[in-house]
């Protein structure tokens, strides 16, 4: 089952994630992608090593290229829908 994916988008217009995305190096971005796509069919079954829970019903989705790790942080709004909110 895939789940609905939003991003989090600013009042100013901005979106977090996709900026973060965009500013990576190719090789680096397909693995972020990746790992989204993952979580996309996860959702809420998603465990360790690709997602976490860290506090307050906020969520680490973790992505890895050789000696790099990347994140993204989420959360649940709704049945079936996680809120990607932004990334480092």
């Amino acid at each position: 089952m895939n789940w609905h994916m939003i991003f989090y988008h600013s009042t100013s217009g901005k979106c977090p994630v996709e900026e973060f995305v965009e500013d990576l190096p190719v090789e680096d971005a397909k693995e972020v992608v990746a790992s989204i796509a993952a979580l996309r069919e996860l959702g809420n079954t998603a465990r360790r090593p690709l997602a976490d829970y860290l506090e307050d019903g906020i969520y680490e989705l973790r992505a890895r290229r050789f000696k790099k790790q990347f994140r993204v942080l989420y959360t649940f709004a709704g049945k079936h829908t996680i809120l990607l909110l932004a990334g480092f």
